[in-house]
């Protein structure tokens, strides 16, 4: 019988446990400044309006908010999303309720001087002139709203810009110019006629920069879209054509 001699090796050596050091060293876990906290707690809180506590948790974002706002010495990017997702969350609970038209219409102001005086914060042009489009179509003002979206077109939306920037700025302005309703009554026929005819113009354009841009899918969109304006307004000779074309 041949004993196996310490010094030899095993072939299966045992883990050695881990030793433990009576001094591990930890990193330093440091508070999270609270207009971080505050900023995110409208997504952490986030509901979809069929929840139960869908309406509870846009008070409690909008009371975030606020709260934000009121910390001294906020950075421009912090008060500029803070204001931008205060007008959002306005928007949301609903501009017929006491005090929100005013606070949404102030917030939208003050962000917009916020990214005008900051380049770095252009991004939220964007978003902020969907919104003060919204207030104008609440306010009974759809012509700010359509030139307000315009202009935001012609003057700030760049080719470089990333394609769901440009997408979203060509779509909100559709459907703004899309809120003027057709009439067959005659004093409003040419303004009726007008009317759609900036809309398909705008349609088209939006099918331009998607072809350009190699997005095939998104250009099938605008072809629907046009095809849902001219189904419409009753033009079945040019549903027609535009159908076979594509």
């Amino acid at each position: 019988m041949s004993i196996r001699s310490s010094s030899m090796s095993d072939d299966n050596p045992r883990p050695q446990k881990r030793l433990r050091l009576e001094h591990e060293s930890h990193p330093e876990i440091r508070p999270i400044p609270p207009e971080t906290l505050l900023l995110s707690l409208p997504t952490l809180l986030a509901h979809p309006p069929t929840h139960t506590n869908h309406t509870r948790s846009l008070f409690v974002a909008q009371l975030a908010l606020r709260k934000c706002l009121s910390i001294p010495g906020l950075d421009s990017s912090a008060e500029c999303r803070s204001w931008t997702e205060l007008a959002e969350v306005g928007l949301r609970i609903g501009l017929n309720e006491p005090g929100v038209e005013s606070e949404v219409e102030r917030a939208i102001t003050k962000a917009l001087v916020i990214a005008n005086k900051h380049p770095s914060l252009r991004i939220y042009k964007t978003q902020l002139t969907h919104l003060s489009s919204k207030l104008a179509l609440y306010q009974n003002n759809p012509r700010f709203a359509q030139n307000t979206l315009k202009k935001h077109l012609a003057n700030t939306i760049l080719p470089s810009d990333p394609p769901h920037v440009q997408y979203s700025a060509h779509l909100a302005y559709i459907s703004c110019l899309s809120t003027i309703p057709n009439t067959d009554d005659d004093r409003h026929q040419h303004s009726s006629s007008s009317g759609r005819l900036s809309v398909l113009t705008a349609i088209r354009e939006f099918h331009r920069v998607a072809t350009d841009n190699g997005h095939a899918q998104v250009a099938l969109l605008a072809t629907v879209l046009e095809l849902r304006e001219l189904v419409q307004a009753g033009l079945w000779s040019k549903v027609g054509l535009q159908a076979e074309g594509h």
